[in-house]
């Protein structure tokens, strides 16, 4: 065979993109003339995102598109904000018209194919099939290669994409993407390298240039040569200071600059440049960012009275710590009463004796600085007890001093414990601060290990009274091994043996109680080693009842916030409850974060573009085609969209009262982990119960961690069947569909509970009043909490866990 000369072959090669084209390359590389200020100030109202602004930037982003009907950016940057209005599906809707009138669209393809999750991947293969030239097809192609672990395809796709980037808004986000993928790779230099190179030589907008130069500044405080985290230090702080950043990029920065700065040899008060650099500029996100600072340990006065002048728009848990800086003892004390849920109050006093008098010293007149200061260390109140010592010393320079040392030590103590389970979670040795400087540390791979960790850990802080390494534990034989949380023996504690029903259980659960704390420690078979958590007591309620026919009885430990979060929390999670022994925790705090989301939905109703998103929700998605009606696609914002259906339908039935209570939203919480407790006497004891405990795990094929995946669908399902509203735990799964997470046992739990709701409703279509020629998912804000309650019933009953009375 003839052999072709060398320029013919090279010429080949670089025509043959051009003849894959399907489309003119114009339409979608670059914007028309004259549209560059819309554009950026479209963006600039999106990274503002208030309701006002982002109406604005709706109409600026709508009106690049009836100019460049097919430009890829200004397109997709409406489908994204779709997805915050819960619209998604609606954005679909639009795509997959798009590309039934011509399948060869590549833009079409791409946009498709990012508002379908998993089930995309197909679309950018097709689109870079053909247009090999389109760089948001192999950005897109990179993308799904990386969220399916094949990191160094990624890298490749992504770098594809950037050297086809035909304008520099394209060059900029995909120079992100690649940096990003390159430090998951824990490849730094050329990362940096690849972010410095595009800043220098692109000619990009200020939004562009703003965003590239928080990554690059991120990736230099996490470096590892100490000239790099310098330099990222400067940037950072000036980004700080003079920058109009989002709140999430002042965490990042601000967390970077924190931990930069324990690693660099300079002798700054970084917190304090730091809240003189969020001061210099106003805004909520400023003043949010200031209460971490101020929960993280400064002290300073100024930065609480910026805090406390936003009001309810700060935690609550931040606002009062501001609050107790500038002396303002019985303030704070109120807006705390004030956030607490029913359970945890009795005539309108904490419940929890520690706590009653805290609200007691805080209102007592005339009011007794040092009184309050005791009531605060007495409580659990520590970094409350350290800001106070503040106002203290103007009564008191002796008192404050004390205060300020034994709250100082408390909080190290806890500090330190949370070191521990972090070394444990890496599997490298902890020496401890109890050994001496021979010692070079001892890994901890049991339970029996960590106890005696902990032991030594509070014998330095003065615990020495106290036996943590025999606290009575409840064993589940080769699953699971629990220490006893306590602070009291139940009645089933005294019939196997291990304490008087009323005593305090001794050990770890007496330290904690001492503390104000509450303390879940053990070890269960496929979690990775022995955990622990540390969560700040508000109350204790015994609990009884049945759902789905089932009794349960079980104390409730009301908790506000976590000193040692457990492990899946540790990893990201969000974990706002957990059953354990017999009874389970919830966090207040994390309930609190919930109801601001939900008020944030709130906002985008009554705001200027709610009438358009109460319409959006009238929407059931696409025709199905072929695919089945059970089909799990296109499932981001499902949650919200859900969420705000409920909303509107409370606002219009009653515009006045509160739409979403603190206590429905931990109603919720409770029943989940009730189920649980229901599941503990479905199976508990293991010796009476060995059927049921045998079909679970041949149902879990075996697995310890399939078994944990169906114990929170079943509970997760108890939820849904008991709930008042049910609408509000399926939203919960719901959120899980798009991106789940293997941190813990929820999302593949909840994912499962979606597929047999939605395997139930699929032959009852008709009875519902839904279309049947579309996704069943897309439609379940149809359904009303009647239906939803039914349709529980139903999974539960081929569960086999609805008992129903004989």
């Amino acid at each position: 065979m003839p052999r072709l000369p060398a320029f013919l072959v090279l010429a080949a090669l670089s025509l043959a993109p051009l003849a894959c084209r399907s489309t003119p390359l114009e339409p979608w590389a670059a914007p028309p003339s004259g549209i560059e200020t819309h554009w950026t100030d479209a963006r600039l109202g999106l990274r503002a995102d208030t309701p006002r602004a982002r109406e604005v930037a709706r109409g600026k982003l709508e009106r690049i598109v009836a100019e460049a009907p097919r430009w890829t950016p200004a397109l997709r940057a409406l489908d994204d904000l779709a997805r915050t209005e819960g619209d998604l599906v609606g954005a679909w809707t639009k795509r997959l018209a798009s590309l039934a009138a011509d399948p060869d669209d590549v833009v079409a393809l791409y946009l498709t194919g990012r508002l379908e999750g998993e089930a995309g991947g197909h679309r950018f293969e097709r689109a870079i099939a053909l247009d090999p030239n389109y760089a948001w097809g192999h950005h897109g192609w990179a993308w799904f290669l990386f969220q399916q672990g094949r990191r160094r395809q990624a890298v490749a796709a992504e770098e594809r994409a950037l050297r086809l980037a035909a304008t520099p808004t394209e060059r900029a986000l995909f120079t992100d993407s690649l940096a990003r993928f390159l430090l998951v790779r824990k490849d730094w230099e050329a990362s940096l390298e690849q972010l410095a190179t595009t800043l220098e030589e692109a000619e990009l907008d200020q939004v562009d240039r703003l965003a590239l130069t928080v990554a690059l500044t991120e990736n230099e405080l996490i470096a590892e040569a100490l000239p790099l985290k310098r330099r990222g230090l400067d940037r950072a702080l000036q980004l700080v200071r003079r920058a109009d950043l989002t709140e999430l990029e002042l965490r990042r920065l601000v967390a970077g600059v924190r931990l930069a700065a324990l690693e660099v040899d300079v002798r700054l008060p970084f917190d304090g440049i730091l809240e003189v650099a969020l001061a210099e500029r106003p805004g909520l996100a400023r003043g949010r960012v200031l209460a971490d600072l101020l929960n993280g340990g400064s002290a300073d006065v100024l930065a609480a009275g910026i805090v406390t002048e936003l009001g309810d728009a700060i935690a609550v848990d931040e606002l009062v710590l501001a609050k107790i800086l500038r002396g303002d003892a019985r303030g704070a004390l109120d807006t705390w009463v004030a956030a607490q849920p029913q359970a945890t109050l009795a005539g309108g006093m904490p419940v929890r004796p520690e706590l009653a008098e805290l609200v007691a010293a805080s209102r007592v007149i005339p009011f007794d600085a040092i009184r309050f200061g005791r009531a605060l260390f007495d409580a659990g109140w520590f970094a409350e007890a350290r800001a106070w010592t503040t106002p203290l010393s103007f009564h008191s320079v002796e008192a404050a001093r004390a205060l300020r040392a034994r709250a100082v030590a408390e909080e190290v103590t806890l500090e330190r414990l949370r070191a521990l389970l972090a070394a444990v979670d890496e599997g490298r040795p902890h020496g401890g601060p109890w050994t001496d400087g021979s010692y070079r540390g001892r890994k901890v791979d049991d339970l029996d290990e960590l106890l005696d960790a902990v032991q030594a850990l509070l014998g330095q802080a003065g615990s020495t009274g106290v036996d943590v390494r025999h606290s009575p534990r409840e064993d589940h034989g080769p699953f699971a091994s629990v220490v006893l949380p306590g602070p009291v023996f139940t009645a089933r504690d005294e019939q196997r043996g291990l304490g008087e029903e009323g005593a305090p259980v001794p050990g770890l659960a007496s330290a904690m109680a001492a503390r104000g704390r509450f303390a879940v420690f053990g070890q269960a078979l496929g979690t990775g080693g022995p955990d622990g958590a540390i969560l700040r007591l508000v109350a204790l309620e015994q609990r009884a009842g049945s759902h789905l026919g089932v009794p349960f009885t079980g104390l409730c430990a009301w908790c506000d916030g976590q000193d040692v979060p457990s492990r899946p929390e540790r990893l990201g999670a969000m974990i706002g409850g957990a059953a354990l022994h017999e009874g389970w925790w919830v966090d207040l705090g994390i309930a609190r974060d919930t109801l601001r989301s939900w008020r944030t939905l709130v906002e985008l109703l009554e705001g200027p573009g709610g009438q358009r998103v109460a319409t959006s929700l009238s929407g059931s998605g696409p025709p199905r085609a072929s695919l089945s009606a059970t089909e799990l696609i296109a499932t981001g914002g499902l949650g919200d969209r859900l969420r705000l259906t409920v909303l509107a339908e409370r606002l219009a039935r009653a515009p006045d009262a509160a739409p979403i209570t603190l206590d429905e939203i931990l109603a919720v919480t409770t029943t989940h982990e009730e189920g649980h407790l229901c599941d503990r006497t479905r199976f508990l004891p293991l010796s009476k119960h060995w059927g049921a405990i045998l079909r679970l795990f041949l149902q879990a094929g075996g697995q310890p961690s399939r078994v944990a995946e169906l114990l929170e669908y079943r509970a997760q399902l108890t939820a849904l069947a008991e709930c008042v509203d049910p609408r509000l735990p399926l939203a919960q799964c719901l959120d899980r569909l798009e991106r789940p997470s293997s941190r813990t046992p929820h999302d593949a739990g909840y994912r499962k509970l979606v597929e047999e709701l939605l395997d139930v409703l699929a032959d009852r279509v008709e009875e519902y009043g839904l279309d049947p020629e579309r996704f069943l998912v897309h439609q379940l804000h149809r359904l009303p909490p009647t239906a939803l309650r039914e349709l529980a019933r139903i999974v539960a009953a081929r569960e086999g866990m609805l008992r129903t009375e004989e």
